[in-house]
Order: C-alpha cells, then structure tokens, then sequence
C-alpha cells in the first residue's frame, strides 16, 4: 500500500506541475546581484543500468528517483551540507549505448547561506513582506518549482533512451563510454564534482588481489581516454554485491583519469562531501629533478576554515603526472600563509595502499608523502620529500617555485 502511494504521489506531483514549473529556468540564482556565485559545480550521472524502459514504470524506477529528489531536497536542514549556496547543478542520464550524456536539468541551486539569510530579514521591509510575502515566499515558490521540474524532467528524459548492456567491462560500457563523450567540466561554475547514480554489480569488474586490481585500473586508463578534469568524484551504487576488488579498481582508474573518488557507497549512502570552496586559485612554475625543471601547477581551492578541497597538483615531464591535494592553509597575515600536509600525498598512486610506501619512477613526484609550501602573496615556494626514500643529487626533496596564474581553468 505504501508503495502505491510513492507512485501516486509521483503522478500526483507531475499532473500539479504547472508548464511554467516544468519548464522553469533556475540559472537566475548563479549571479544574483550582490551575492558572491558558488565555486563548484556539480553533474549528477544517472547510469541507465538503473533505468527500466518502457510504459508504466514508475514503480520500477522509483528508487533512483526518490534517491536523486533526497539528494537536491532544498528544503530540509542539510541541504546546506550537500550545497553550496546557488551551486551550478547538471542532472544528465548517461545513454545505454555510450553515445554521451543527456541533459535532463539545470540551473542553481535556491539556496541562501544562513548569514545571508538573517540579512534578509534584517533588511526587508515589513509592508514588503506583509504585501507580498517578501523574500521567503519567493523562495519557497522557487524551491517547490525546482522540485516539480526535476520530478518532471526525470521522467520525460527517459523517453526514447537507449538501452545498456548488462556484463560489460566498465571502460566498454554506456556509462563508461558517455563519460568520455559527454562529461566536459569547464570550470566556468568553479571546481567539478562529479556524482554518479549506478549500479555496479551490472559490469564486470576485475577481481584479484588489490594490488592486482589498481594496476589493472592504471592499465585501463589508458585505453578509457577519458578526461574527468580533477573532479571529486562520489559514486552511489556499491551495494554488497560489489566486491572489494571492484571498488578498488575503480578508485584507480578513476585516479588516473583525474578524478578523485571520495565516495563508494551504496545508492542510498551518504555523500562524504567537503565543504564547498570560498576560494580557488591557481599557481603555476617550475620544479626541479636531477636531469633539469619541469613545468608544474596547482590548484589550491579552501573552504571556509581554509582546509584544501579538490585541489590537485600536476607536473608535465615525459608525460602529466597528478595528485589530489590534502592539507591547510595556515596563515600569519593576509599574505603570508603555509601550507601543512595531512595525507599520503603522492602515495594515494600505490597500488599497496596501507603498507610499506613504494617509490616508483611512474608515479607522480617519485611517490613522495610529504609536500610543503609557503604562500607570499602572490608567489609559492615548497619543497616534496620524503623521510623514507630521496632522489639522487637533491637528498632534501624536490624544490618548486610558483607564481599565481590568471588562467583558472585548471
């Protein structure tokens, strides 16, 4: 009976819909006047492994939808810890024959920080308010739409989908290859996150031994091609069935496609998210290896309380070579700031990970753990290393120095 219910409150909600919300455009909250946009960007995949085709099949996809309405419910309490205020959100369904992504949604976010919020109610006039329900209720109408146009979006964008294959290796799969095609982050909305609805116990992941595995998934990269743009990546769709070695694999390839997973759960997991950034910038200059420098650039994005969120660093030798960056900033005055590490830095590329540190040619800085850097203004200078392992002629670590860019497409 409950059951029957979901679905006749889903047919209920799109009859009520009026073409207006359906049809709505929400990009006026990504630059509202006097209101600093959002620095990150989300797409949200769905894999059509969880879609049922066909008529009356709303009971049957009930799971996803329900899943992907929680997730981008504006109204309740947590929004704020899955959101940034007035984020750029994509919704798009990946084709069942790898021909690309197909946008189903878009616009920003209806939401207002809770400081921005008390300002509101601090300088909204009563006769305003009392007249036409001021600034809240505009809100709650914008909020509501958002949520009937997504209803409705989700279930005309299914229309005429193409169907997937079951039992696929994942870089042959539609998910795999609409990712290749479709997925193209251009950092004009800030960093990408990239969320992804699956169901992985439909493709046949690798099994083996992890350290088989993640080499399997490097392997892999190399013929996926695709590009994820140093993405934070949250993948909802690990259910029991899907082996650790699966998991595994699939942290790596994503690795060496530039994209850090920071998720692996099942479809109703949580999504383990930072805090959105309140800055990125980007630097970019030289370091220095026995046989001469190299170019290098990084993107340093800080939350709030100035911790490191998808940022990443690159270096361009006999080929690019990119590590995700974990860490804060700590600062003595507005200019003069140090970074402090707070992770494995280049040793998230081994395929051993929890045991001794391996140091590879192949891997970014040599697979170096520790990175420092100190900020003067406009200008870095920092030092890898590692206490384990050095490289011939520079027993002290690798040396950097790096100016701020003005491209911040990185």
């Amino acid at each position: 009976m409950l059951k029957s219910l979901i679905a006749l409150s889903v047919a209920a909600l799109l009859a009520a819909a009026p073409a207006s919300a359906q049809l709505r455009d929400f990009d006026k909250y990504c630059d509202l006047d006097g209101y600093e946009p959002a620095q990150r960007e989300t797409l949200i995949v769905i894999d059509s492994q969880l879609i049922t085709l066909g008529e009356n099949t709303l009971e049957e996809n009930r799971p996803w939808r329900e899943r992907l309405i929680q997730l981008l419910n504006t109204e309740n309490s947590g929004a704020l810890n899955r959101w940034a205020p007035r984020e750029r959100l994509t919704v798009s369904i990946a084709e069942g024959d790898g021909s690309g992504l197909r946008s189903v949604f878009s616009g920003c976010m209806p939401l207002y920080s809770g400081p921005e919020e008390r300002d509101l109610r601090e300088n909204e006039g009563s006769l305003n308010a009392f007249l036409t329900g001021g600034w809240q209720k505009q809100l709650e109408n914008d909020r509501r739409d958002f949520q009937r146009s997504l209803t409705f979006s989700l279930v005309e964008g299914i229309k005429d989908l193409s169907a997937p294959v079951p039992g696929q290796r994942f870089v042959e799969s539609g998910l795999g290859q609409s990712l290749v095609r479709g997925y193209r982050p251009t950092f004009q909305y800030g960093v990408p996150r990239l969320i992804i609805l699956t169901k992985l116990e439909a493709y046949d992941l690798p099994a083996g031994d992890t350290e088989t595995v993640r080499y399997t998934g490097r392997a892999d990269a190399s013929e996926w091609k695709a590009d994820l743009g140093r993405s934070e990546v949250h993948i909802l769709g690990a259910d029991g069935a899907t082996e650790a070695a699966g998991k595994e694999y699939l942290r790596s390839i994503f690795l060496a496609s530039k994209g850090n997973v920071v998720t692996m759960a099942g479809l109703t997991g949580a999504v383990l998210t930072d805090d959105p950034p309140a800055s990125i910038r980007v630097f970019d200059g030289r370091i220095s290896y026995p046989d001469g420098t190299y170019p290098m650039k990084l993107r340093l994005a800080l939350d709030g309380n100035n911790r490191a969120v998808n940022s990443w660093i690159e270096v361009q030798s006999d080929q690019i070579r990119f590590v995700p960056l974990a860490g804060a900033v700590s600062c003595t005055s507005e200019t003069q700031c140090a970074f402090i590490d707070a992770g494995e830095f280049a040793q998230v590329w081994t395929d051993s990970p929890g045991g001794e540190p391996e140091f590879e040619n192949w891997m970014p800085f040599v697979g170096f753990r520790d990175i420092a850097f100190d900020i003067d203004g406009t200008s870095v200078a920092g030092l890898i290393s590692d206490s384990s392992g050095y490289v011939p002629e520079m027993e002290d670590g690798l040396e950097f120095s790096l100016n701020l860019s003005a491209n911040s497409s990185f």
